[in-house]
């Protein structure tokens, strides 16, 4: 259920479940770092899922051509 503030909370057999909503993370990053990690991500789909791991070492290693993302996105 949610509060006033955006956090939203359950009680269940009287445990406190406590879980941050998409604004307070969309909130700690700039418009560039959210588009830069989205095209991480459109990426990532595009060639087969691989791990974030693999995912920077194809990067570092300038095994996509013509790659948007950088290093830095992760």
């Amino acid at each position: 259920m949610p509060l006033k503030k955006g956090i939203l909370y359950s009680s269940v057999n009287d445990d406190l479940v406590l879980c941050t909503t998409l604004e307070d993370k969309f909130n700690e990053y700039t418009v560039t770092e959210y588009s830069s990690a989205k095209n991480a991500c459109v990426l990532q789909n595009i060639i087969a899922r691989p791990s974030i791991k693999d995912l920077v070492d194809y990067i570092h290693k300038t095994l996509i051509s013509n790659c948007p993302v950088t290093r830095k996105t992760f």
